[in-house]
């Protein structure tokens, strides 16, 4: 049997073995990417059982409730009416919506995750996650059920159960599939035809997705589109596609203009930009007219490849902000004079010309992977536009004499006199020359870039190298 084959029956027989929650808690300690992912679910299904579920039962009132719908559109206000028609299918509609949504969020969380741990790590960590994101689609979908057939009765009688949930994606059959075509993407060790270990080193290209609100199913479509080219091109070329937006990748901070702190976090990085647009144009940053525009601005400025589209589709002209319509044509018209634009009016249309035009791009910008660093982490290094896995010299002496460090940690201050690098009581400035002080500075960000250290007090002077640190460490000494 091929690695492939040995790889997907072990990932199908743990996936499967996992039946029950019981079953599970009792197994392992789970993997940090597990337990973190774990907690979330826990959370959220409970968030989700006091409030959106529980909101239901208040429709008939006098007052109004807003029901969230799940499509970045205002929650809708609901009230003095029954359950019944409409009222139905917005329901089913709209959780539907959420736990494809959120399941999609969940792998795109994973798969970021996943590139920071060693394959041994990997592997185990996707058995895990694929029974916890399993259980958790299956426990929304009967409170789905169980919701439906309360809301159907009258308080004293009840209903049959039904599900009028289309649960394409989300089944547990999905998922397992899912995690199997992620297993072959990401362990980075498999058994080649003759049994002997080969590197399956891969480049990544994280892929930004930028929007206003009112597109929410197209920023789901281009998740979609991404794992879709992952699954059928990730191991030929040796590239794996990362899809990131503002609500999976950034965190709270303090200190700049907001959009600026998500240029800083995760923009900058990005390789890759999809940008959609229907009736909203966003709120203007302080720099440019929206959030998105100045991420594409931004993106355009360093030189790197932009998709960008804009939805024909119709819509009521009574929920159009006229300021904002008009405010992202003038933006259109500008972007169409400069470059390339594109128009869809469905999002079936939107799907087809994206999966195309992301493939064209992968193949026009980002070279087909075929030699190996010979310092890549684990196997994996970044496209041939960062190096973001392949540690330079510097920075690798650094982390190498950080992890002999009693507390782990790098020194990066500045004085009248001049600025040091320090760990395990070694400067590695020498002489305070300005070179060298630009090279070590370098170090320093490369490593916290690649999440090898981290700055926990926000000042950029003192870092800590991380569990990521002390493994990547190992492999590099």
């Amino acid at each position: 049997m091929s690695g492939r084959g040995r790889r997907r029956l072990w990932l199908s027989k743990a996936f499967s073995r996992r039946n029950s929650v019981s079953d599970f808690d009792r197994m392992a300690p789970l993997t940090p990417i597990a337990e973190r992912i774990s907690r979330s679910l826990d959370d959220e299904y409970q968030r989700m059982e006091n409030e959106w579920f529980f909101k239901w039962h208040f429709i008939g009132g006098d007052g109004p409730v807003e029901i969230d719908r799940f499509d970045g559109r205002p929650p809708m206000k609901v009230g003095g009416v029954a359950y019944f028609g409409t009222i139905e299918h917005l329901f089913w509609e709209s959780i539907q919506r959420y736990l494809r949504e959120k399941v999609g969020s969940i792998f795109d969380t994973l798969e970021q995750e996943l590139l920071r741990y060693l394959a041994k790590t990997r592997a185990k960590a996707l058995t895990e996650v694929g029974f916890l994101v399993a259980q958790f689609a299956t426990n929304i979908r009967r409170k789905a059920i169980e919701k439906d057939r309360v809301l159907r009765g009258n308080g004293f009688e009840f209903p049959p159960t039904r599900d009028l949930g289309i649960w394409l994606g989300v089944q547990t059959s999905d998922i397992e599939s899912r995690i199997q075509s992620l297993g072959e993407i990401y362990i980075s060790e498999i058994t080649g035809g003759g049994g002997r270990p080969v590197s399956n080193k891969v480049d990544l290209v994280e892929v930004m997705i930028a929007s206003p609100s009112d597109v929410a199913a197209e920023r789901q479509i281009v998740r979609d589109v991404v794992h879709e080219w992952n699954a059928i091109h990730a191991k030929d070329r040796g590239i794996i596609l990362m899809p990131v937006g503002w609500e999976s990748h950034s965190s709270p901070t303090m200190g700049a203009r907001p959009q600026e702190i998500i240029n800083k976090q995760i923009l900058k990085d990005c390789d890759l930009l999809v940008a959609v647009f229907w009736t909203k144009f966003g709120s203007p940053t302080g720099k440019a007219g929206s959030g998105t525009a100045e991420e594409i601005d931004e993106h355009i400025a360093s030189g790197k490849p932009c998709l960008i589209y804009f939805s024909s589709e119709p819509v009521v002209a009574d929920s159009i902000d006229q300021s904002q319509y008009q405010a992202l044509k003038v933006f259109e018209r500008n972007k169409m004079e400069k470059g390339l634009v594109a128009r869809y009016s469905t999002k079936a249309e939107f799907r087809e010309m994206l999966a195309r035009q992301l493939a064209q791009t992968i193949i026009r910008y980002f070279k087909k992977n075929s030699e190996l660093d010979e310092y890549a982490i684990d196997g994996f290094s970044q496209s041939s536009k960062g190096a973001r896995y392949a540690i330079g010299n510097e920075a690798r002496q650094l982390l190498i004499e950080a992890v002999k460090d009693r507390n782990g940690t790098i020194m990066r201050l500045q004085f009248i006199g001049g600025v040091h690098v320090q760990t395990n009581g070694r400067d590695f400035v020498e002489g305070n020359d300005a070179r060298s002080i630009a090279r070590w500075r370098s170090a320093v960000d490369e490593l916290e870039r690649l999440r090898l250290i981290e700055d926990r007090g926000g000042k950029s002077e003192v870092f800590f190298v991380t569990n990521e640190g002390y493994e990547a460490a190992e492999q590099l000494v």
